[in-house]
């Protein structure tokens, strides 16, 4: 095809039966590309624009000869030649005699009009192959062009719509809306419409569309069509919503995200939740549910009334009800497309107006904690992307539940530490060495419980020197009852009661309590907490409410800590009080002020040290110099850091700062080293002294909390074994799968052996195959008794002992037979008997299970054709069991642990075994009041001996 090319490029072919040697060159000269090939064949590989051929050849179809086909010039030589050349089909003609020049344009006239008919051809082929729809209409809008877009895009043939009205297959959804006649009237005034719009095809689709409509107008300038050219942009608009969707995700779930990292508030959090899920899902309310006593309640909501809030509030919804129960059962979200047509629905009064629902279960470490949901008063409103979406947001809601059960607990410490902050912050002050007596330390305690702790009534009592008495130095709260009074140790009441156990005693309600003895008729419920020191109680704390059950286990927990360090404050004020009392009879109040400090730095339990500003030490008690071994004075001026490792050095370092800079006491615990390399875990409290604002100087008390920090790392070790045992568990597990597995294939092959083939056996082969299963069942047996005597072990009381009088000799041997004959066919049994033990009162089962446990044991880890010994010696005082073997002997490292369960050597290798005839041998043997112990060289063999005393004969049971 050509689309205007140059015409040095058009092709010309030439033959004719008369030579006309003139007209070659004169193409030539003009710019054809003349081909004078006289074969036919061959010339149509030149595939020529024009063909010049005379009457002969043309009546002989050499123009269909070629492809395309060309254009056809005819030589003839008289009008009557012309006439039959155009008939049969050429385009032009010239004569011999005709001028040159003419030849030329009529050449190139055929040419021209060649390029018009060939671009005509591809301009309709173009437009009908538009991926955009091309439609061209009347002025009544009947269609009268249709190209193959407009086919794919309205899903109608060009055939079917051709004079049609185009509303047939489609209607234009105008923005504003706009009738056949107002489209006409935009065109006419603006030649053209081009915009986004939406159409509605015939079969009900919605199609999103960039449409160009062109008013077409004659040369006159009368409108007589419209040209529309419409692009899909239908799935445009969908990626483009989905991107948009997609990053308004992505921006809610990072806003979020960053709100956990900022907060452990919940509610901020949850709030930001459900008003991001708004952004992604649209919807009318949203709230979150978490389950509490077994049913869900609404935690936090968004988008209710004030009605609807209050009663959501107070509302609790049961687990199954069905929505729910599923999201419980499959950990998927549930959605109910129309809450009037769906079963799992429930309705509630104040949710009537729901008519859609979507939610997603809220999980934490596998478990359902609760629903995010969100409603709609349109059915059919939320999808299922809608649902996966919320999926996302739920798994950001369990962190905020967690980080919410966080917060709660790091909130009530902190609380309870600022309580008991602020309850003991006097005990460390200059307030405690400037009080007069300890009655003034006990009342400042009895104030400080009732104003901190808000109970009614507390009174400080304390035991005397004799310790027989008990006086009440304090008491404070709305009783306003006198302080002093003495009661007796040995006497009633829960204080007495207190101080005799040397532990807390609380009575809820006093009248259920059969210690209480009422002193008030207004006391409802008491709690006595001990006064300890490390010399023991020296006194208690008694607290009284008019409320019962006034004093929780979060109450209990400060009073008893507040306590600790109470104690040892009345302690130092009451040594401080002896020593005032010498000091004010000999010196003035100077000395008097100095040997008072040092009285109670030397007296007190605690190590106490008096720190300059810098950290140097000024002054030290007794204790401090015992536990760190020092001589009197000897650790003046040094620096108290050196007292541990660098890294707590660096830690008292910043809570000496904390002290002088914020003037209040700070609390640390560091690992103290002693002179001779050991270290101990202390407790330091350091608080202000301060004079005219200033802190001049730094008290110091060290604790030693060695043993407490001891329990603990004996807990984690305890924890650590318990580990161990459950790792031993599983391994046993997984040989005593194996164990099962080994006789249950060995049955099953002979079972099915017996079963197809057993009429071709002989009677001893049948014999033999069914004695092997019955050997197996048996070995399954034993096993199965293994287990159950240990898993009866670890409940107290569950393993049975009965002693009966038996043959204990016959029994051995008995044993033995089964061995020769059963899994120790292979080896040499010995059997070695002494005494008189014809009836011994033992338990046969438990005695047996042992024996065998040993046999076998010896009969696994010992090489066929080996010896083993089985010895049995019976005396009025006790019967003696030894097996022997030689077999490969138990390693040094694994003897201590051999005979607890599922414990087995290292060098077993593949030897099978589930570690645990040792530990039933030794259960069994201790059940008897006897003793099980061993002799074992690796390569050598092994004896396990069983002592079992007070074994009573057949003559002493007469």
């Amino acid at each position: 095809m050509i689309v205007n090319p140059p015409e040095q490029l058009a092709r010309v072919w030439i033959r004719t039966e008369h030579e006309h040697p003139w007209l070659a060159p004169l193409l030539r000269n003009a710019g054809f590309d003349v081909s004078l090939e006289p074969d036919l064949n061959k010339a149509a590989v030149f595939s020529p624009d024009i063909v010049i051929v005379d009457d002969a050849l043309i009546a002989g179809g050499a123009a269909e000869a070629f492809a395309g086909p060309p254009a056809v010039l005819g030589l003839v030589e008289n009008d009557s030649e012309a006439e039959s050349m155009l008939r049969a089909g050429a385009s032009d003609y010239f004569t011999p005699a005709t001028h040159r020049d003419a030849v030329i344009n009529r050449a190139k006239a055929l040419l021209h009009d060649r390029i018009l008919e060939a671009n005509s051809e591809l301009k309709t082929h173009i437009l009908a192959r538009m991926s955009d729809a091309l439609i061209v209409t009347d002025y009544d809008f009947r269609v009268r062009y249709w190209n193959d877009g407009a086919e794919c895009l309205y899903a109608r043939t060009s055939r079917e719509m051709l004079g049609k009205p185009l509303a047939e297959a489609v209607t234009f959804q105008w923005h504003p809306p706009m009738n056949e006649a107002a489209v006409k009237n935009v065109l006419e005034m603006e030649g053209a419409i081009h915009g986004e719009t939406q159409h509605l095809r015939h079969d009900g689709a919605m199609l999103t569309v960039e449409s160009y409509l062109y008013l077409l107008r004659d040369r006159n300038g009368i409108p007589y069509g419209i040209l529309g050219v419409i692009r899909d942009l239908t799935e445009r608009k969908r990626v483009e919503t989905a991107e948009r969707e997609q990053r308004l995700l992505a921006e809610a779930l990072r806003d979020t995200a960053a709100a956990l990292t900022r907060t452990l508030d919940p509610r901020s959090v949850m709030n930001l939740i459900l008003e991001n899920v708004g952004r992604v899902v649209p919807h009318k309310t949203a709230n979150i549910m978490t389950i509490e006593g077994g049913v869900a309640r609404v935690a936090f909501s968004r988008g209710y009334s004030p009605e609807e809030t209050a009663q959501l509030n107070v509302a609790s919804f049961p687990l199954d009800y069905g929505a729910f129960q599923s999201m419980i059962m499959t950990g998927e979200s549930v959605l109910i497309a129309d809450t009037a047509e769906d079963s799992r629905w429930q309705q509630f009064d104040s949710l009537s107006w729901v008519r859609c629902y979507v939610a997603t279960p809220i999980r934490a470490y596998d478990h359902v904690i609760g629903f995010l949901n969100i409603d709609s008063s349109e059915p059919y409103v939320f999808t299922d992307t809608d649902a996966e979406r919320l999926r996302a947001f739920a798994d950001q809601a369990a962190i905020a539940i967690e980080n919410a059960q966080l917060y709660d607990a790091i909130y009530r410490d902190a609380s309870e530490m600022r309580t008991l902050h602020r309850a003991t912050a006097f005990l460390f002050t200059s307030n405690l060495f400037m009080s007069e007596n300890a009655k003034e330390v006990a009342e400042q305690i009895a104030q400080t419980v009732v104003s901190e702790f808000g109970k009614v009534d507390c009174g400080v009592i304390l035991l005397d020197e004799t310790r027989t008495k008990l006086v009440r130095l304090a008491r404070a709260g709305e009783y306003k009852m006198n302080a002093l009074g003495e009661l007796m140790v040995d006497g009633p009441g829960l204080v007495a009661a207190a101080v005799r156990a040397d532990t807390t005693i609380y009575a809820p309600n006093v009248d259920e309590h059969p210690s209480y003895m009422a002193t008030d008729r207004r006391t409802r419920s008491e709690l006595v907490v001990p006064l300890r020191t490390v010399k023991g109680i020296i006194g208690v704390l008694d607290l009284q409410s008019s409320e019962l059950n006034a004093f929780d286990v979060h109450d209990q927990r400060i009073i008893q800590a507040f306590a600790e360090r109470a104690a040892p404050a009345i302690e130092n004020m009451m040594l401080y009080s002896e020593i005032q009392q010498r000091v004010n009879e000999r010196t003035s109040e100077l000395n008097r002020v100095k040997e008072r400090a040092e009285a109670i730095l030397n007296h007190s339990s605690d190590a106490i040290l008096l720190l300059r500003g810098d950290g140097r030490i000024q002054q030290t008690n007794t204790a401090f110099n015992q536990m760190f071994g020092f001589h009197s004075d000897e650790a003046f001026g040094k620096s108290f850091e050196t007292l541990a490792g660098p890294y707590y050095a660096e830690l008292l370092h910043h809570a000496l700062n904390e002290v002088i800079n914020e003037q209040h006491p700070v609390r640390v615990e560091i690992t103290a080293s002693f002179r001779e390399n050991a270290a101990i875990d202390a407790d330091v409290v350091m608080s202000p002294v301060i004079t005219a604002g200033q802190v001049t100087s730094v008290v110091c008390s060290l604790r030693d909390i060695s043993q407490r920090k001891r329990l603990e790392f004996e807990l984690r070790d305890a924890l650590a074994k318990e580990r161990e045992l459950n790792e031993l568990k599983s391994r046993f597990v997984s040989r005593a799968s194996h164990e099962f597995r080994t006789p249950l294939a060995m049955i099953a092959t002979s079972s099915d052996l017996l079963k197809n083939y057993g009429h071709r056996m002989s009677d001893e082969q049948r014999a033999e195959k069914l004695n092997r299963v019955q050997a197996e069942i048996k070995n399954m047996t034993l096993l199965l008794d293994d287990l159950l005597t240990i898993s009866k072990a670890e409940e107290v009381g569950r393993v049975e002992f009965q002693p009966e009088l038996i043959d204990l000799e016959g029994l051995c041997r008995e044993l033995i037979d089964e061995m020769r004959t059963g899994i120790g066919m292979t080896h040499v049994f010995e059997f070695l008997p002494s005494g008189r033990c014809g009836r011994v009162c033992v338990d046969r089962k438990l005695i047996r299970r042992a024996v065998v446990n040993l046999l076998s044991n010896a009969v696994k880890y010992s090489e066929a054709g080996t010896k083993i010994q089985l010895s049995l010696a019976c005396d009025p005082v006790q019967t003696v069991i030894v097996v022997q073997d030689s077999g490969i002997g138990i390693p040094d490292d694994d003897q201590k642990g051999i005979f607890e369960a599922f414990h087995r050597g290292n060098n077993v290798e593949h030897i099978v075994g589930t570690g645990l005839g040792l530990a039933i041998v030794k259960q069994s043997v201790e059940l008897h009041s006897g003793e099980v112990s061993f002799s074992s060289q690796v390569g050598v063999g092994s004896a396990f001996t069983l002592t079992i005393p007070n074994l009573v004969i057949e003559e002493e049971m007469a």
